[in-house]
């Protein structure tokens, strides 16, 4: 008797299993809207060298901690308040309205608006693991479902387009991207929309920055340090910027600001917060940073269309 009642139970579980599992799937493109997936940092915070000063410290501390969850809630937050379709936020007419594109770079560009400016009415296209492209089956690192979830997204913003002011993408850029990205701008450009591209921000190869910083363990040096892990990505950048000028549409390198060196980046904002919290997201303070960077050197950019 015990056996035919596990057996009724298993089969239950399986069941009710099978429907979840379905409607998680049937409703995936929406649920990518709210959680970015990011490169986790660890959640385990490792001892900080006794030379740092102790902003740093604790600056180190939070973005190995709470950096990531910190940018989960802030996107679900704003995801609740207001949804148009699979996006967050909706048009305010009263507004300047502005249309966010990105895949998991995306929360980086809400970041740098909304710190630079503040008064920019925000909709969020964001799809963590999703860029933006026509044909994901050229990238390397996408979600299975992304085809579908990309069709919705092209369908809702062509719809939307003609309700705000801007569209700023922020996505990032490989070499395998190149052509799909430019793809994506030409579609915007044939539809009337006013691009703003926000190019790559610094990123790091083989070893997180708080890994890269620690492991250096003093301010002296830092940035030579640093400059062994950043990816070179300046060939894109010009490739990019090219492009979307030709489109007529304005190209912003954030490498520019994080950047100034021959060869090397600032990898402390402030002297206090690492640019990146793991080897390629910025981390909300840098991401600020380069908001009010934006907002200084082009502040017309979302000014009055």
């Amino acid at each position: 008797m015990r056996l035919v009642l596990l057996s009724i139970g298993l089969l239950l579980f399986s069941f009710v299993s099978y429907l979840c599992g379905r409607f998680l799937v049937s409703d995936a493109p929406v649920s990518k809207t709210v959680v970015a997936v990011v490169d986790a940092p660890s959640t385990a915070t490792p001892e900080v060298p006794g030379a740092f000063p102790e902003q740093l410290k604790v600056a180190l501390s939070e973005t190995f901690r709470d950096e990531n969850g910190r940018r989960v809630l802030s996107t679900r937050s704003y995801c609740r308040t207001e949804k148009t379709g699979m996006f967050c936020g909706a048009v305010k007419p009263e507004r300047t309205n502005v249309l966010i594109i990105g895949d998991s770079f995306g929360w980086d560009g809400v970041n740098a608006v909304t710190s630079g400016f503040p008064d920019a009415n925000l909709i969020i296209n964001h799809q963590g693991g999703c860029p933006l492209v026509p044909d994901v089956t050229q990238v390397t690192h996408s979600f299975e479902d992304c085809a579908l979830v990309n069709q919705r997204r092209y369908a809702e913003t062509e719809a939307i387009l003609p309700e705000v002011d801007y569209v700023v993408v922020s996505i990032k850029i490989t070499t395998e991207r190149i052509s799909g990205v430019q793809e994506t701008l030409k579609w915007l450009d044939e539809r009337g929309a006013d691009i703003i591209v926000f190019g790559n921000p610094p990123m790091f190869k083989g070893r997180k920055l708080p890994e890269i910083i620690l492991a250096h363990g003093q301010l002296s040096g830092l940035n030579a340090y640093a400059a062994e892990w950043v990816v070179d990505t300046k060939m894109i950048d010009q490739i990019m910027a090219a492009y979307v000028q030709d489109l007529g549409h304005t190209y912003i390198a954030r490498n520019d600001y994080f950047c100034p060196e021959q060869g090397g980046c600032d990898v402390l904002i402030d002297g206090i917060h690492p640019i990146t919290m793991d080897s390629a997201h910025q981390s909300r303070a840098a991401a600020e940073a380069f908001g009010g960077y934006v907002a200084k050197t082009y502040p017309d950019l979302l000014g009055a269309p």
